[in-house]
């Protein structure tokens, strides 16, 4: 009878568990941007990647809808570029050497389509495809998206974007992927060959609608080995420049790398994970995205750098590429809401091996740490317009943790029920 019992008790809790695995959300990849127009056109649009195809063999799908061509030939080039910096004029389409001949046959070649209007509503579907959404090295998360009239020239680009990880709940719903807005996306990018200091990111803030003036540019490197003689620590470096504040701000890393909104709620919320809170740097269990705040100002520029281990690197899983840097207009705090409104956001792309675009970082701001509340051990950064206050140090010794996936967790809790049962 007990056999029969524990028998009987052991295939219920399995039905259970593939009932709930089975009203799970969707699992997708799924990748979206926002088109920006390069040169005389006023192109503007977005792009849509995805590996859901809606029926039982996986394809991925690519869509492109623009408008705004001005002075363009009848065919236009569609490319995914090595790098993921807006401003790299040198930007070879992602898997191809320049020494070699080009062909269609790398992973950065989407294809090209031939249209006599200014609009264009084109889409692609692979099959077998070189490129992918998953973490890897084929992975194409915080790579640039290029329109260009040259198959791979980067000097005939008219439209350009960084595509990042995808926010679900925004899809176009007249887009042949609006079916996917309830999905989870595990769309993202990793395994990043290390170099030591040299791996970097790069993204270029974008105001958002009720913040036209606010720009501004963030950098961040990842330092794995310690150079002799450097008193710099391990960890991200981010270093943020932002124009067009004043006072205390709030900034992120949020979840999503989706800026298909003009205010910004498609980034999501700030990134991390489920056993995490929302927090300041100084909290030990904050979430991944939780980089505290900007307080030191020199000649109307807001600053910030810091270093921490606690996101992990770029070969992380997960990591930080293809999300988005956000800026609020009123600092963060330990709520667990997030005050202010969203002023600009941008997608974090690569950025090429050694290649730091010029910052005009000013050497007196070098401690702009993320903790702007007054205490007794406060320093104080002055420029000729502002002077603000900042507390604590330009790094923290906090750690990364990997992920747990909900399946990973019905799996702990199914060979906890079975070994309840045969005790």
């Amino acid at each position: 009878m007990k056999i029969i019992s524990s028998s009987l008790l052991l295939f219920i809790v399995i039905n259970i568990i593939f009932v709930n695995l089975g009203q799970c959300q969707q699992p997708i990849e799924y990748s979206s941007c926002q088109l920006q127009s390069v040169g005389s056109n006023n192109i503007n649009g977005y792009v849509l990647i995805s590996n859901y195809s809606g029926a039982s063999s996986e394809k991925y799908t690519v869509q492109v809808v623009a408008s705004g061509f001005q002075n363009v030939s009848s065919t236009v080039y569609a490319t995914v570029r090595q790098y993921g910096n807006l401003l790299n004029t040198n930007n070879p389409v992602f898997g191809y050497n320049p020494n070699d001949e080009y062909n269609c046959t790398v992973p950065g070649c989407l294809g090209s389509t031939t249209f006599t209007t200014t609009s264009m509503n084109w889409t692609q579907t692979f099959t077998t495809p070189m490129f992918n959404l998953s973490p890897g090295l084929k992975s194409v998360v915080g790579r640039i998206f290029s329109l260009s009239t040259s198959p791979f020239d980067s000097n005939y680009i008219i439209a350009q974007c960084v595509l990042g990880i995808g926010n679900p709940q925004f899809i176009p719903s007249t887009s042949p992927m609006a079916s996917l807005n309830e999905s989870t996306n595990y769309a993202a990018i990793s395994e990043i060959p290390n170099n030591g200091i040299q791996n970097g990111a790069v993204c270029y803030l974008q105001p958002t609608a009720a913040y036209p003036l606010v720009n501004g540019t963030v950098l961040i490197t990842e330092i794995k080995n310690i150079i002799i003689g450097s008193n710099q620590p391990m960890g991200l470096n981010i270093i943020a420049m932002v124009n067009g504040t004043d006072g205390q701000i709030g900034i992120s890393i949020n979840q999503f790398g989706d800026s298909l909104t003009a205010d910004g709620s498609s980034t999501g919320g700030v990134w991390g994970l489920s056993n995490q809170t929302h927090g300041l740097p100084t909290n030990n269990t904050r979430l991944y995205g939780d980089l505290g705040n900007i307080c030191v100002y020199y000649n109307d520029v807001a600053y910030y750098n810091w270093t921490t281990p606690y996101i992990g690197y770029f070969d992380s899983i997960p990591n930080l590429l293809g999300r988005s840097i956000v800026i609020r207009s009123k600092p963060y705090t330990t709520s667990p809401t997030y005050d202010g409104s969203i002023m600009a956001t941008c997608v974090i792309g690569l950025r090429e091996n050694g290649n730091i675009p010029a910052t005009k970082f000013n050497p007196n701001t070098n401690n702009a740490a993320p903790t702007c509340f007054p205490d007794p051990t406060t320093s104080t950064t002055t420029g000729p317009n502002t002077t603000t206050s900042t507390t604590g140090s330009g790094s923290d010794s906090g750690s990364f943790s990997s992920i747990t996936t909900p399946f990973m967790k019905l799996t702990i809790l199914l060979i906890s029920v079975l070994s309840f049962i045969l005790l």
